[in-house]
């Protein structure tokens, strides 16, 4: 039989190749060959956002601008977010005016900045690294059982929840005892005139009725409303779906 031993000592030379992919070395390499030009991109705004309308400039080519300083604003599907300034410098040129869709990690602005200003890539883990110490001992929990939601009651109306007596199963403080408790203490009125009087003001009591008839025939103009944000996804959506056949058939 064939000893495997001498194929198994054998070693296999082989190079690992690594390649790292930062922006402040991209950064660094624009200043060092572009006379200080910075590319200035729209950074990721949130999870699962592609694209952002720009709304406005807080800037104009040739200003100084600071770092951290807002140099745009742009709305996205979810919320509206003011862009910052990572560089110190000036605003050399401008690709986009407002109401321009942009993509993600398109180019907003370029900046001549120094090759000083570009902040090195520095990960420093023993000190941003911060122990968190939990000890369920130190909590103050009260001494009866109760919910969260009952709890947060008693605390809006004033009420000391371990004063409540609680008809719940062993001995829980409902919602009911809570506001049982705060009607015996004149913090409130009684539940049931409070709830008949919140519905009639919810439903505008009988004067709302009598002028609705004279109402109904008011006659509404068409006006138009740009899209933005969300609204412009549920429009593409829609139409989207408007353009996928049908399979019913008359």
């Amino acid at each position: 039989m064939y000893s495997l031993l001498p194929i198994l000592q054998c070693t296999i030379p082989y190079n690992v190749k690594r390649r790292w992919f930062s922006s402040q070395d991209q950064a660094l390499a624009d200043v060092a060959s572009g006379n200080g030009i910075v590319d200035v991109p729209l950074a990721q705004t949130g999870e699962g956002i592609a694209e952002c309308e720009l709304l406005k400039w807080f800037v104009q080519e040739g200003d100084q601008v600071e770092a951290f300083q807002p140099i745009c604003e742009v709305q996205s599907d979810k919320a509206t977010i003011e862009i910052t300034s990572r560089y110190q410098g000036r605003v050399a040129q401008i690709h986009y005016i407002p109401g321009d869709i942009v993509k993600v990690g398109e180019i907003l602005l370029k900046m001549v900045v120094e090759e000083s200003e570009v902040p090195k890539l520095t990960c420093d883990r023993s000190e941003n690294t911060k122990s968190l110490d939990f000890d369920p001992n130190t909590q103050n929990i009260g001494g009866v059982l109760s919910t969260p939601p009952v709890r947060n009651l008693a605390k809006t109306y004033g009420i000391d929840i371990n004063e409540v007596h609680g008809t719940g199963k062993d001995g829980r403080v409902l919602k009911e005892d809570v506001l049982k408790y705060a009607v015996q203490k004149g913090i409130i009125e009684d539940s049931s005139a409070s709830s008949s009087s919140s519905s009639d003001e919810f439903l505008g009591g009988e004067e709302s009725y009598s002028h609705a008839s004279s109402k109904a025939g008011w006659r509404y103009e068409d006006k138009i409303v740009t899209l933005r944000g969300f609204q412009r996804t549920m429009v593409k959506s829609m139409d989207y779906g408007c353009k996928s056949s049908t399979f019913s058939f008359c």
